[in-house]
């Protein structure tokens, strides 16, 4: 495969030089920041790729998958890390984490690094499949790859029917006797399995014929809690007496907040 630019011309681009964009593609611990995602956000606009990094994948194999997750600190990933760790080792293969913190920008550029290093495959779990350039480059250079809990109908996918799951939550509670709903979320415009989420409760509160409440949207990553703080303080007759949580780590996080609110969850 033919580069559309030279390690030089991307030298030139970035003001620095050759032997710097070398490192940063081979070496990057050994490059500052700053420099290293310059010459990475420059390479990626020309669709650079290292030769010996472009022939390592067509000659050899390294045993090694990349994975790319938004973060660690959701326990959901840590575990998907662990069991894809786990399975990658029977098979005598090894894994290299990245994380994106949601940001489609830093998936391009952890692919881009991944290539470079010369993985045989990818895991991703990204922001939105339907506007990732990334995903097009390796679709496009035959790098295998899974998308995972995410959904798209040209890629291979592993995940969950979220939308129906959430949908069949709602029916659960207004069968317990709930009438006033909400759902909390991390941002719909930085995860498409929020958004089907968000969906199956929009559905279930209609199937039941109920008013969707307004969505509780918080960081995915931050701690701040105080949309939701802010709608638990209200009166009993405002608040809502059920939460649909998105994931895990939101619904403990919502538990700590209603006990800070002085209410009892069962």
């Amino acid at each position: 495969m033919n580069n559309p630019v030279s390690i030089l011309e991307i030298a030139r681009a970035a003001g620095v030089s050759a032997a710097t964009v070398s490192r940063v593609f081979n070496q990057p611990e050994k490059v500052r920041l700053g420099t290293r995602e310059m010459v990475l956000a420059i390479a990626t606009r020309h669709s650079y790729q290292p030769n010996s990094a472009a022939s390592a994948l067509r000659t050899q194999r390294s045993k090694i998958l990349g994975v790319i997750l938004p973060t660690f600190g959701n326990p959901v990933f840590a575990e998907c890390l662990e069991g894809i760790a786990s399975q990658a080792a029977e098979q005598g293969f090894g894994v290299m984490p990245v994380t994106s913190d949601y940001d489609s920008e830093r998936e391009t550029q952890a692919i881009n690094r991944l290539l470079a290093k010369g993985v045989d495959g990818m895991i991703l779990v990204v922001r939105d499949p339907t506007k990732a350039p990334g995903l097009s480059q390796l679709h496009k250079q035959s790098v295998p790859f899974v998308l995972a809990y995410n959904q798209h109908p040209k890629y291979h996918c592993v995940g969950v029917d979220g939308h129906s799951q959430v949908a069949s939550v709602v029916a659960r509670l207004c069968a317990l006797g709930h009438r006033k709903i909400a759902m909390v979320s991390g941002q719909l415009s930085a995860s498409d399995r929020a958004r089907q989420r968000y969906q199956g409760y929009f559905s279930g509160m209609q199937s039941a014929n109920l008013q969707p409440l307004a969505l509780i949207e918080v960081d995915f990553i931050a701690s701040d809690m105080l949309a939701l703080a802010t709608l638990l303080k209200q009166s009993a007759a405002k608040r809502p007496t059920a939460l649909i949580c998105s994931n895990d780590l939101l619904a403990f996080r919502s538990l700590r907040t209603a006990t800070q609110c002085g209410l009892s969850v069962p």
